[in-house]
């Protein structure tokens, strides 16, 4: 007990502890001191800090606030796992196509609802949500799929799930790689032959939460307060009115720097039209045929999309970061199909090239809303970057106050 009050000494200012230690050190040799006391020398030692604030401690402080409550919220994530398999497929080029036809396939509402029912997953959402958000979520959030490149004329796709448990990670992966094969035996002309190049793997090392990087997070959000809360506390404790005028100087560059940054970078505008296909429509297999390297490559030749890069480079690019296809509600067949790019009408034509491969790929669908002309760009949010500017500028002028010598007073 001694040692730990010992220890606890150390939690007072130094000026105390050099007008007092020694004498409050005699005491704890004389008395034995027992759990109660121990509490009250840690309070006292607080009180006393909390008494002679100054910027080192509230900046200490607040990063150790920061860590510690990072690290706790931490302890209340659930452990995700990451189960990976690849698949092999020959055939080049045409292996490629292929490959990316039953990417499509797999992928899709009734591939992916089965999947979700036969293995029972996501049974919380599923009883708040509906199928379709769901399917969303297991697309978007924890199913990915990357085309890799095993030898000169040999393909193969990455398959990766993530889940709670490593078995429900496993399987999952399994059912995908079965889908795979499943899709490509169904089509009676251009089926290929796949090969499981590695099987589904049993993680046994969670790979979220990533406990330390949030710890870290959290220490330097403290830290960032506690620039702010020391600059504060230093600007008031020192000059003001001084310190408030350097501080409003550093803001407005912080913002006018943040605004001309995001002047530079180039506009993106997204058109989008509202779709609705008729009971009982393929739209999967219309989803695969709109967005096949075949059609993408005409609409980026006859719109001159992308220059400077091939039309199959211009089809994944497009693919891949350019076109959203989204389901609408509850069901009922409808769905989204968006554009994004730095021309707005280009967007709005493009978008319109892509309704007509629908209505050509869809036997009965109905436009509830043609593509739109955007009339302003979606990205970048120079709003949100002018105002983390202006933050910056904030933290930047009170900390440059903190260091800054005060102004001798004249007479």
């Amino acid at each position: 007990m001694k040692t730990l009050m010992g220890w606890a000494v150390r939690l007072y200012p130094a000026a105390w502890r050099e007008r007092y230690g020694a004498e409050f050190e005699a005491l704890l040799e004389d008395v034995g001191p027992s759990g109660g006391d121990l509490w009250n020398v840690v309070r006292g030692a607080m009180a006393m800090q909390m008494t002679t604030l100054n910027f080192g401690k509230l900046l200490a402080a607040c990063a150790v606030a920061g860590a510690v409550l990072a690290g706790a919220w931490s302890l209340t994530l659930p452990d995700r796992y990451v189960s990976t398999a690849v698949i092999g497929i020959d055939g080049g080029e045409a292996g490629i196509r292929r490959l990316e036809q039953l990417q499509l396939k797999v992928l899709g509402r009734q591939s992916l609802s089965t999947i979700i029912q036969r293995d029972g997953l996501y049974k919380s959402e599923r009883a708040k949500l509906p199928l379709e958000d769901v399917i969303a979520q297991m697309r978007n959030r924890d199913v990915r799929m990357q085309l890799l490149q095993r030898g000169p004329d040999t393909r193969a796709v990455s398959i990766q799930f993530k889940a709670d448990t490593p078995a429900a990670a496993q399987g999952t992966v399994k059912q995908l790689v079965a889908a795979f094969a499943d899709q490509n035996a169904q089509v009676s002309e251009g089926a290929v032959r796949l090969e499981v190049l590695d099987a589904a793997s049993l993680p046994v090392v969670p790979v979220e939460p990533r406990r330390s990087r949030v710890i870290v997070m959290g220490l330097l959000a403290g830290l960032l307060l506690g620039l702010v809360a020391g600059g504060a506390y230093s600007a008031v404790a020192r000059n003001a009115v001084w310190s408030l005028k350097r501080v409003g100087s550093f803001t407005v560059t912080g913002m006018a720097l943040g605004l001309a940054v995001a002047m530079m970078i180039p506009d993106e505008f997204i058109s989008t039209a509202v779709l609705r296909a008729a009971s009982g429509a393929d739209v999967s297999r219309a989803i695969q045929r709109v967005l096949s390297a075949e059609s993408l490559e005409a609409i980026v030749k006859k719109e001159g999309l992308y220059r400077g890069t091939s039309p199959a480079e211009a089809a994944g690019k497009m693919r891949n970061q350019a076109v959203r296809v989204q389901t609408v509600g509850n069901g009922g067949g409808a769905f989204t199909v968006s554009f994004m790019y730095g021309d707005r009408e280009t967007a709005q034509r493009v978008t319109l090239e892509l309704v007509k491969a629908f209505t050509a790929a869809i036997p009965v669908v109905e436009v509830l809303d043609p593509p739109s002309q955007p009339a302003l760009p979606s990205y970048p949010n120079r709003l949100a970057m002018g105002i983390t500017g202006l933050f910056a500028g904030v933290v930047l002028g009170l900390v440059s106050t903190r260091f800054r010598k005060p102004v001798a007073a004249t007479a």
